[in-house]
């Protein structure tokens, strides 16, 4: 597996000037310097917001590092509560993507392998990520909590037939977890 350079923050926003600032704060410390990554915000049709941070492929630890950089400052300034998860996509070499995904208010991280063009998931890619990384990350063992990220503040499921699906499919596709149309800057 290789990573894919993006990573992504989803976080719901609060209302006030105080967080807009903070917001434009955390742009321009992503974005400065010489080799800066793009950063980007959207938000989803559930109300959450995502920053994507798009960086070289070969650079890992500053994605990471950007991304904590997202979620400390977040938590610092009081607005943890608003925080739902991190997420890095990696490539494997016959070009099926998987999610490595942090959930803030648990501490643990899961796999996540939609199946490209499908509502499925790649069950046997998940776990063999999830037992190759099990030594090194606190894994969710909670298989409720260890689901696609739905948008409505809550985990849903990925096989679900729920509307959010699609949105869901959408999202992660515009985060380069799952290869899609490409995401309009």
């Amino acid at each position: 597996m290789t990573p894919t350079g993006t990573g992504a923050v989803c976080y719901r926003a609060a209302d006030g000037v105080a967080f807009a600032r903070l917001t434009q704060e955390i742009d321009a410390l992503i974005e400065s310097g010489v080799d800066a990554p793009d950063a980007s915000t959207s938000t989803d049709g559930y109300g959450f917001t995502w920053l994507t941070v798009r960086g070289g492929a070969d650079d890992l630890s500053t994605l990471c590092t950007n991304l904590h950089v997202v979620n400390s400052t977040l938590e610092e300034q009081g607005f943890g509560h608003g925080l739902l998860c991190t997420l890095v996509p990696f490539e494997a070499p016959d070009g099926r993507r998987v999610g490595l995904v942090y959930l803030y208010k648990q501490g643990t991280f899961y796999p996540f392998a939609p199946v490209k063009g499908t509502r499925r998931r790649d069950n046997m890619l998940e776990l063999q990520v999830r037992d190759q990384l099990a030594r090194q990350l606190e894994i969710e063992e909670d298989l409720q909590l260890a689901r696609a990220v739905g948008c409505s503040g809550t985990v849903s499921e990925h096989t679900s037939q729920d509307p959010a699906e699609t949105d869901v499919a959408q999202i992660l596709e515009s985060h380069g977890i799952v290869p899609g149309r490409p995401r309009a800057r």
